[in-house]
């Protein structure tokens, strides 16, 4: 009989535990550690600021990301960003002994994100610190919460905080062009020192290479023509130089390679001209390079219509700098111009 009433009370003291603990802690995680968002297809804005005055605002529109309402966002960051929130759980309360450091940090340098669904209504602000201990998890705290929390996404090493980054450059699309073949309209490429190797395509009711280099027997090569209008999908920069101190004058001093202009069926069109990069510390050929040459792998860049200077990789445009003649050889001929920005 006492061992039936001990079980009774181990049961009442269990559910006790249970209601007072586990119940409260629940209540207290909705509260205060509502850090994963579950449903980031109803995401439409979010905005990122610290304290020093950078902040950047990410917004969903028909045609796709935004950044600060006038420059496309990168598809894979803004993805991975969106991934992070949804995958993104709180492993345990910051320890009472380090709560007080780590709210000061948050306060002082941590990231503030805000988000707002489709309808424009704010859904979460919370702050982004540092990485706790041994790469565990990543510092957070919801606005008007009493406790910060270490966050992580399960199975993940690291820290969290470079995802929530408020730099301008780590946003912005590095698209140069992304057109299919039958997107172009024409495109054409004048080189500076050997313009009798330019070139302009023409892709209207038929497709027409113009220019000077074409031998006089030489027939059209459509499918030479329609595999170089391949090259025009999916091509970026390595990144943004606007505003690095000394670059107008750096690329001022240096030779210009060539001239590219594309224009796409739907009226849209870029120019870009393309400047020899000297040779520097980054340079694979630095040891090997011979007077007056420049460095192998990587040029500058204004796009845009003049609005950016960026660094280009040789890996991505070399495959763009071929001679007009080219197009009028059969597929059996090769004609390696050697035309590089590089020589």
């Amino acid at each position: 009989m006492k061992t039936a009433i001990y079980l009774v009370l181990l049961g009442v003291l269990g559910f006790g535990v249970y209601y007072f603990v586990f119940s409260d802690q629940d209540t207290f995680s909705k509260n205060e550690a509502a850090f994963t968002i579950k449903d980031t297809s109803d995401v439409g804005k979010i905005f990122l600021s610290n304290n020093e005055g950078d902040d950047i605002t990410l917004q969903r529109t028909d045609s796709g990301w935004y950044l600060n309402g006038k420059y496309k966002a990168r598809v894979s960051t803004v993805n991975n960003l969106l991934s992070t929130m949804k995958q993104q759980q709180p492993l345990y309360p910051v320890p009472e002994n380090s709560h007080n450091s780590v709210v000061k940090a948050l306060a002082g340098s941590g990231v503030k994100v805000e988000i707002y669904n489709r309808k424009g209504s704010k859904t979460n602000t919370f702050y982004v610190g540092g990485g706790a201990y041994d790469f565990s998890g990543t510092y957070m705290l919801q606005e008007g919460a009493k406790h910060p929390y270490v966050v992580q996404i399960p199975n993940f090493r690291g820290f969290l905080t470079p995802v929530y980054s408020v730099l301008f450059d780590d946003w912005r699309d590095r698209s140069v062009m992304n057109l299919q073949p039958n997107e172009v309209q024409s495109f054409s490429i004048h080189y500076v020192d050997a313009p009798k190797h330019s070139f302009t395509i023409l892709n209207g009711t038929k497709l027409e290479v113009k220019a000077d280099s074409i031998p006089a027997t030489g027939v059209l090569n459509e499918r030479r023509v329609y595999s170089y209008l391949k090259f025009f999908a999916d091509v970026y920069a390595e990144g943004y130089l606007n505003g690095i101190q000394g670059i107008d004058s750096t690329i001022a001093s240096v030779p210009k390679f060539c001239t590219m202009d594309i224009i796409a069926k739907n009226g849209w069109n870029q120019h870009i001209e393309i400047f020899k990069m000297p040779l520097n510390k980054r340079s694979k050929n630095l040891s090997t390079a011979k007077e007056g040459e420049y460095d192998i792998d990587r040029f500058y860049g204004i796009i845009n219509h003049n609005k950016d200077t960026v660094l280009l990789q040789a890996f991505t445009f070399d495959k763009f700098f071929r001679s007009g003649s080219e197009f009028f050889q059969d597929d059996a001929s090769t004609n390696l111009m050697g035309l590089s920005p590089q020589k």
